[in-house]
């Protein structure tokens, strides 16, 4: 094969033949030439061609080699950068999501504010409405109830001032006692409940019937009935009476002021009072009663 296109032609003695001393000497220098990129001096060209070749065959092995060898950490920096790029713009599109939930929660927020609002305001409306017509229901249907003085009669009273059908002694009284009559009657435009009634004279109240109600009365009713004249003849109704012992009456009670009282319920359940003087030129008194 010495002589061919493939291989170059050495003369006898190079390091190539391996003969002689040339061997060790061209050794030597090929690795000489190999290590400093520089050829000995004296060296023929002849025996240099080969190894200055061989040394720039090595040289861009190695850096084939390098750079094979680099080629992986490139790839993997690539990556990383990539991965970083693609983690912040998932972390930026997070957030876009994280900020427009929280506009929708807020959005949310003020509209169920304003519907709460809005709902508010039309509980309130229908709560003045519905007292509205509670106050119209109440005015329409508002009792009145008052006790008119009848007479007041004594157990010694004489029997000449019995007149107009009046009978002597008719509040069937016993020896020192006074009797205070008056009539009930349901002047409102609604129906009364649970009436109580009585007396006051002088500031010192009695009741009727120590405590006992009248049921109801309806609206112009009167209780007990009014006198009446039938055939000429005068029908005398006995009113309601209460009976006090003249010992637990103020001094002078005669003259002392008297007041006709009544006590009652509405159908609302709301209570009522009224003072009636015996005096007509004195106004009549009505209040709501407040608490228990």
């Amino acid at each position: 094969m010495q002589g061919s296109r493939l291989t170059p032609r050495y003369p006898r003695g190079h390091a190539r033949f391996g003969a002689g001393p040339a061997y060790g000497e061209g050794r030597a220098r090929y690795w000489a030439i190999a290590a400093t990129g520089r050829q000995p001096l004296g060296a023929r060209r002849s025996q240099e061609v080969w190894p200055v070749r061989g040394q720039t065959y090595a040289r861009k092995m190695h850096q084939v080699v390098y750079e094979a060898t680099m080629f992986p950490e490139w790839l993997t920096a690539i990556g990383g950068i990539g991965a970083f790029i693609a983690t912040a713009r998932l972390a930026f599109l997070a957030r876009r999501q994280m900020t427009a939930a929280q506009n929708q929660v807020d959005v949310m927020r003020d509209t169920s504010k304003a519907e709460a609002a809005a709902v508010e305001k039309q509980i309130t409306a229908s709560i003045a409405q519905g007292e509205a017509i509670r106050e119209a229901a109440r005015a329409q249907l508002q009792p009145m109830v008052f006790a008119h003085g009848d007479c007041t009669h004594t157990y010694a009273e004489p029997a000449d001032e019995v007149v107009m059908g009046r009978q002597e002694n008719e509040y069937l009284l016993s020896s020192g006692q006074v009797g205070f009559g008056y009539k009930l009657a349901n002047e409102g435009t609604g129906l009364a409940l649970n009436i109580r009634h009585g007396v006051d004279v002088g500031g010192t109240r009695f009741e009727y019937g120590g405590g006992m109600h009248w049921r109801a009365l309806r609206p112009g009713e009167s209780q007990p009935g009014q006198d009446s004249l039938d055939q000429g003849v005068w029908i005398r109704i006995v009113p309601l009476v209460v009976v006090c012992d003249e010992r637990e009456l103020p001094p002078n009670w005669e003259v002392q002021p008297r007041h006709y009282w009544t006590e009652f319920e509405s159908v609302f359940g709301e209570r009522f009072r009224t003072r009636n003087p015996n005096d007509p030129r004195q106004p009549a008194e009505f209040e709501r009663i407040e608490g228990p």
